[in-house]
């Protein structure tokens, strides 16, 4: 008898936590004809990598910002282009300068649970003074102007949606 009672609880548990898993925000990156971009289209051997590498932590920023909205609520971007910051040098080095800020084009939906559009928009981000930043929370990370211009972005656009802890 104890042993049902012992696997009828753990199946409640197990359901428990796939509900909440499954109600969390989320977001949907469609990265669109991404060798037309500004900036990840040289022909160094290192391109494969930087642009999955790239695109690879700029999602992972966004996922870890949606978590900070409504249980339900999804975030669609259609990236029509990326410019990193900084300039890709012979033998593939990144040489980053005021000069080269980070900038993302792109267009966005937010969606509540059920569907309902709550925001639509059409964005150039760009951030000129990338490295003046105070609050460089990033600076010590792979493509961290790029995650910081799309944190600030993020805070800025979504600051009435964001759920309060």
């Amino acid at each position: 008898m104890m042993n049902v009672i012992n696997r009828v609880l753990a199946l409640f548990v197990c359901l428990f936590f796939s509900f909440q898993t499954a109600a969390l925000a989320k977001v949907e990156v469609t990265w669109t004809e991404p060798d037309k971009y500004s900036d990840i289209k040289d022909s160094f051997s290192g391109y494969q990598t930087t642009k999955d590498d790239a695109f690879y932590n700029i999602e992972k920023e966004l996922n870890r910002l949606a978590k900070k909205l409504p249980d339900g609520y999804l975030l669609k971007l259609e990236v029509t282009d990326l410019d990193l910051a900084g300039e890709t040098h012979s033998r593939n080095i990144r040489v980053v300068r005021h000069m080269f800020p980070p900038r993302i084009k792109f267009t966005y939906q937010l969606l509540d649970g059920g569907d309902n559009v709550l925001l639509e928009k059409q964005e150039n981000i760009r951030d000129t003074s990338f490295m003046n930043g105070v609050s460089l929370r990033h600076k010590n990370q792979a493509f961290g102007f790029e995650k910081q211009l799309v944190e600030d972005w993020f805070k800025d656009s979504f600051t009435d949606y964001l759920v309060r802890n």
